[in-house]
């Protein structure tokens, strides 16, 4: 159980980033590596472009269809903080690496939790075990005893209101369940939820787990 509390819940993504932005989140519990970390440590990966040319050609195409006009897309740049220029590069990538291998996002970010050589994911697999879950609501009840009985954080994925899918961060604690809301123009932080299957069409998840019990950091 992790009191909803002490989780750092203030990011708020910039583009499809609620699968690493969720890791990130998860992440922070255990090591307190800051967001930007798991960014920059993506692109060091992927090998991915971090100069201001690139950010500004992922900005470009990000925003292409969704905000033609250039006035606002110039405003847009100039507040853009070094964190969401990170988001803007790793959502150009990411979605890209997940169709050419066939393979969806949170396998992928299993896969980097496991063998990335990025100090941010090296450190975060020596303090946490990730899980793939297929079918959450085949194991609810699983679920349910490692997030009241552990040191334990969900992400999982459900539908999200532009009919793709959403990443989020789920808890519990003496208040009962909650999930970390990310998404722009929403009510973000921690919002309570009355049960996982209340999320629309669940589907598959992330189930951490803390490695080292010894060390407690509140429930």
């Amino acid at each position: 159980m992790i009191n909803r509390t002490i989780l750092n819940s203030s990011f708020v993504q910039y583009g499809d980033t609620c699968i690493l932005g969720s890791y990130a989140i998860v992440s922070n519990f255990y090591t307190e590596i800051p967001f930007l970390d798991f960014f920059k440590d993506f692109c060091k990966d992927f090998d991915i472009g971090t100069e201001e040319n690139d950010f500004k050609k992922y900005f470009s195409e990000h925003f292409n269809s969704q905000h033609p006009d250039y006035t606002q897309r110039i405003t847009r740049w100039f507040n853009l903080t070094e964190l969401n220029k990170y988001e803007l590069a790793y959502d150009y990538s990411f979605h890209r690496e997940c169709s050419s291998r066939n393979v969806n996002g949170l396998n992928l970010m299993k896969e980097i939790h496991e063998i990335s050589k990025q100090n941010s994911f090296e450190s975060s697999r020596n303090s946490f075990s990730l899980s793939y879950i297929p079918v959450v609501k085949n194991d609810i009840v699983n679920v349910i005893e490692c997030l009241a009985c552990e040191e334990s954080l969900l992400m999982i994925a459900f539908q999200g209101e532009r009919g793709g899918r959403h990443i989020s961060v789920v808890g519990y604690d003496n208040n009962g369940f909650y999930m970390i809301e990310t998404r722009p123009n929403k009510t973000n932080g921690a919002v309570s939820i009355s049960h996982i299957p209340s999320l629309p069409d669940v589907g598959d998840a992330l189930l951490a787990i803390q490695i080292n019990d010894n060390e407690e950091k509140g429930s």
